[in-house]
């Protein structure tokens, strides 16, 4: 998991509900965190500079947009889908984030 600055307060939340011990990438560097995400099987982000960044390097990506517009912001590539349901972030679950992932 890839935490920034404005993450952090979340990392307890991750760490308490997660079934599994998780792994976070602290304020990485661009290059090291560039690398990572090019040896990812898949990233799932939100409308962000490291989504940019895993599109760039060619991870295949699912994107969740609330209020931004995704035909502006989401980086192009047949590697990327995008996933928006309504305005807000909220109104995304979790159903509709694994529905929309690959199956194999």
């Amino acid at each position: 998991m890839i935490l920034g600055e404005a993450d952090l307060a979340l990392k307890s939340s991750f760490q308490r509900y997660a079934s599994t011990p998780l792994r976070f990438a602290e304020n990485w560097p661009l290059p090291l965190l560039a690398a990572t995400l090019a040896r990812c099987r898949y990233f799932i982000g939100h409308d962000t500079g490291v989504s940019h960044l895993a599109a760039a390097v060619g991870t295949p990506s699912l994107l969740l947009f609330g209020p931004t517009d995704p035909s502006i912001w989401a980086p192009p590539g047949p590697h990327v889908r995008v996933l928006k349901i309504g305005e807000q972030m909220a109104t995304l679950t979790l159903e509709h984030v694994l529905a929309a992932l690959p199956t194999s």
